[in-house]
């Protein structure tokens, strides 16, 4: 049964991570526009020089470098937020397979998913701890035969 605990755990954890990674994608783009922003808005340095028939600001350049390496951390955060949704709908449509009832299902996504104590989730299903004991019991015999 611990085993089958530590895999709801680790699907709430999947959630939790990947709303982290769509935090730090937010903020890098953020980044990546205010330095666009702050480009368009810098006027054209007298020391702009013609190489093969475009202009070429060193200043530019560099923004250009920076904005690509912003690019690059979000694709790979974006590529990492996709795996953990692909894993999470894993677990959740083996979750489903399970054949839990409603108090089954609202205990293993308060209890694992939301991280509300025993005793929380009892009072806010309306049992008492030792009847949700028996839900918990019963969930996890269920997803033991589907995990």
């Amino acid at each position: 049964m611990q085993a089958i605990e530590r895999e709801l755990y680790r699907y709430g954890d999947l959630k939790e991570q990947a709303g982290e990674l769509e935090e730090e994608v937010r903020e890098l783009a953020a980044k990546k526009i205010e330095l666009v922003d702050s480009m368009l808005r810098a006027p054209m340095m007298d020391s702009v020089r013609v190489q093969g028939g475009t202009p070429s600001d060193p200043v530019y350049d560099v923004v250009e470098k920076l904005v690509d390496v912003y690019d690059a951390q979000i694709r790979e955060k974006l590529g990492r937020i996709e795996q953990l949704y692909t894993e999470y709908g894993r677990m959740k449509e083996r979750l489903d397979a399970a054949g839990m009832n409603e108090y089954e299902r609202r205990y293993i996504k308060r209890r694992y998913v939301d991280r509300i104590a025993h005793g929380k989730v009892a009072a806010e299903i309306g049992y008492c701890e030792r009847q949700l004991t028996r839900v918990r019991a019963s969930a996890l015999k269920k997803l033991a035969a589907v995990l």
